[in-house]
């Protein structure tokens, strides 16, 4: 009675570790490029695949600190300024959460952006 009471429970807990879903999110590089402020502030347009989830931006000073910061962030662009400086250059790095399968990660499904 035992091992049929074993031999059940291990081909349940089996079943449902196989049946779970097998996607999980990645933060994924999208767009690298570089921005000029002009008067303290710089618009930069991305693609609408990117915004169509939730990204995340990483700025980078070059040459000179300029103290960045993100003002707004809609779909399709995003504001950065800075508060020490009125011109300036600096790269940029926007970040995306994607969907990915766990059977092949390598496979990254860049049609499935989470929301």
């Amino acid at each position: 009675m035992k091992k049929i009471l074993l031999i059940s429970a291990f081909l349940f807990i089996s079943f449902a570790g196989w049946s779970q879903d097998l996607k999980k999110d990645r933060i994924l590089p999208a767009q690298m490029s570089s921005g000029e402020l002009k008067d303290s502030t710089c618009i930069i347009t991305i693609d609408d695949a990117i915004g169509k989830g939730e990204y995340y931006i990483f700025t980078t000073d070059i040459d000179k600190a300029l103290d960045l910061y993100v003002v707004k962030k809609e779909k399709t662009y995003f504001i950065v300024k800075s508060r020490t400086s009125k011109d300036g250059v600096f790269d940029y790095v926007v970040y995306v959460k994607r969907l990915i399968n766990i059977e092949n990660p390598k496979g990254v499904d860049n049609s499935k952006v989470s929301k």
